[in-house]
């Protein structure tokens, strides 16, 4: 596999991932909250107590689940794991500044804008429903999408 060329298992999630969402309203609310389903998350990790010692570099639950989640992208698109390291690295840190009430103030609706989706708009369900592997899929998707534009 050539260094900037995607994975088949990814292209293969990204062609579910547009199966289940077809509806422009549903590109539009996705658009919106998966960033900040992303972000909320970052800030419930924060809440977890305990910070561990990676490469001598003190990290936290969220900062932990992101080298994860990037390493992951790394495996199947370099180039999106290029972009979602250093943003998802922004986001955490902007998350680990917001108490976990305004976190959840924002999480609530967008899980519900989120849902309403699938439920009003495509008549299906999340595609992390049958696999789970697509809750990694979905910010990358939003961010495959980015390129696209600029």
């Amino acid at each position: 596999m050539k260094m900037f060329e995607r994975s088949a298992a990814m292209t293969g999630w990204f062609d579910q991932y547009a199966k289940d969402h077809t509806h422009i309203l549903t590109h539009r609310t996705h658009a919106l909250c998966i960033p900040l389903i992303v972000f909320t998350a970052m800030g419930f990790l924060h809440q977890i107590p305990g910070r561990y010692p990676v490469g001598g570099v003190p990290m936290g639950w969220a900062e932990l689940l992101l080298s994860l989640v990037v390493f992951f992208y790394a495996q199947h698109d370099l180039k999106l794991a290029l972009v979602a390291g250093p943003l998802g690295a922004l986001m955490c840190v902007g998350a680990s500044f917001i108490s976990w009430p305004i976190h959840l103030a924002i999480a609530v609706p967008a899980w519900i804008l989120q849902l309403a989706g699938h439920w009003v708009w495509e008549k299906n369900q999340p595609s992390f429903a049958t696999n789970l592997v697509q809750l990694l899929i979905g910010p990358a998707y939003f961010l495959d999408g980015l390129f696209k534009k600029g």
